[in-house]
């Protein structure tokens, strides 16, 4: 679920089961191995799809898209090099 999707569960806070302060202890971090280790995090189906449905606000852009974006946009990227010294 969700690889490189963004939410924003801050109206979730106060009706997430487990409280607040466990979605608070990862705010801003990548929950990937967390959700899916089942062991300890178990979620119904519906409930990804309310989080889905209610809570999805963007996508995490790969390093390739990234430089697509730049490419798009004109942005020249340039590098100088010097040598120090002698030889």
């Amino acid at each position: 679920y969700w690889l490189r999707e963004i939410k924003d569960v801050t109206d979730f806070l106060d009706e997430h089961p487990g409280g607040s302060g466990y979605i608070m202890e990862y705010a801003g971090q990548d929950i990937t191995d967390i959700l899916a280790a089942e062991a300890t995090h178990l979620h119904s189906e519906s409930t990804y799809e309310i989080l889905d449905e209610n809570y999805h606000i963007g996508y995490l852009a790969t390093e390739e898209e990234k430089l697509e974006d730049i490419r798009r946009q004109g942005v020249v990227l340039s590098c100088l090099v010097y040598r120090h010294g002698n030889g």
